[in-house]
């Protein structure tokens, strides 16, 4: 998908928005705050933001700052056969980087979610977004939720884009972005007696919460499946999973690691 931004040299910029074929133009000193699921443009007097939510290259008229702000893409909840380890993924990195000077053309990465862990003893990191020579990796910043023992640690809560709760974010609102996923549950029993610790929730605004795990009143355990990353950047949930202490286990109680969600780059006047 191509994105081609052309941003002229004043503090309201004009510029052209390209996507697989399709223009649009801005005048930023008239344009209205618009959202899809291409980009996002805000504009408040002499303030403006705009977030690029598909890959594609940023052509620069002129010499402007800016603050650049990135977000990589989430992981995926980990799937593994072990109470301590079905944890959720964590949020993609962001890195913000204040008042540069860009002019000419960029290509923007908008890195995407870590896809849903199938497979035994897998999960599947987010990817990085750039601007450029700018990059912020996927999945490594917002903690996923893990397990101590018994207890259960909910998933990071993400940030804020520029490291600034009054920017709009990505959808128009002021919300984080990153959020790591929750752990699942991990339900056992010993042939006679069942047994269940709950799954922990994901991080504010889309980190995926960790997928239940129950001994069904048949004495048949299962695990579920964590649930998906639902914001920009967020890490998804962790499987449920159980365990027969006797016979021994049987990893199809292993539910699967819900997706990332995918990151963002975003660029906004100088502040």
């Amino acid at each position: 998908m191509l994105i081609t931004l052309n941003v002229g040299s004043s503090s309201l910029p004009n510029f052209t928005f390209t996507v697989s074929g399709t223009t649009y133009t801005f005048d930023a000193n008239t344009q209205t705050n618009t959202v899809s699921g291409r980009y996002y443009f805000y504009r408040d007097g002499n303030n403006w933001e705009f977030y690029a939510l598909a890959s594609g290259t940023l052509s620069v008229l002129g010499s402007n700052k800016v603050d650049l702000f990135l977000c990589g893409g989430g992981q995926s909840g980990r799937r593994q056969a072990a109470a301590t380890s079905n944890n959720g993924g964590n949020g993609g990195a962001r890195k913000t980087e204040s008042s540069i000077t860009i002019v000419g053309t960029y290509e923007i990465v908008c890195g995407a979610g870590g896809s849903t862990a199938t497979g035994l003893n897998t999960q599947n990191s987010g990817g990085a977004s750039t601007f450029g020579a700018y990059t912020s990796a996927g999945g490594t910043v917002s903690s996923g939720g893990h397990r101590t023992n018994s207890s259960v640690v909910n998933g990071g809560a993400g940030g804020y884009s520029f490291g600034d709760s009054s920017a709009k974010g990505p959808d128009g609102n002021s919300r984080r972005v990153g959020a790591g996923g929750g752990h699942g549950a991990y339900a056992y029993t010993d042939g006679v007696n069942p047994g269940v610790w709950n799954a922990s929730n994901g991080g504010s605004y889309g980190g995926g919460n960790g997928g239940d795990a129950a001994i069904s009143g048949g004495m048949t355990p299962y695990g579920n499946d964590g649930s998906a990353g639902s914001f920009f950047g967020a890490g998804g949930g962790g499987p449920g999973y159980y365990i027969n202490t006797d016979p021994y286990v049987d990893v199809s109680g292993v539910g699967k690691g819900g997706a990332g969600y995918r990151g963002f780059v975003a660029i906004r006047n100088a502040r």
